[in-house]
């Protein structure tokens, strides 16, 4: 096994080795095809925003990112949040 693979703690020979049920299926729609030609079927995973966050490049002087980085976990959203404030001051 890949020592990847290995820092993940998991037991990949047991997951493969599963051998999956019908009971394991009671929770999930069945698809029919009435379903799937009216796309209405369950979607999983995070629901969509309407306004999401877009990722960027951008460089700045070493102090400023030693400053929001200690200031611990979340310093990115205090980036964003400080960005914001700013605009609001400029444009009242």
């Amino acid at each position: 096994m890949k020592k990847s693979k290995e820092k993940l703690g998991s037991n990949f020979e047991k997951i493969d080795a599963h051998v999956v049920h019908e009971s394991e299926y009671e929770d999930a729609p069945e698809s029919t095809d009435e379903l799937i030609a009216t796309d209405k079927m369950v979607r999983m995973g995070r629901p969509k925003k309407k306004h999401t966050k877009q990722a960027i490049k951008i460089r700045v002087d070493p102090f400023i990112l030693a400053s929001y980085k200690s200031m611990g976990k979340g310093w990115q959203t205090n980036m964003h949040k400080a960005l914001e404030e700013w605009i609001q001051h400029q444009n009242p």
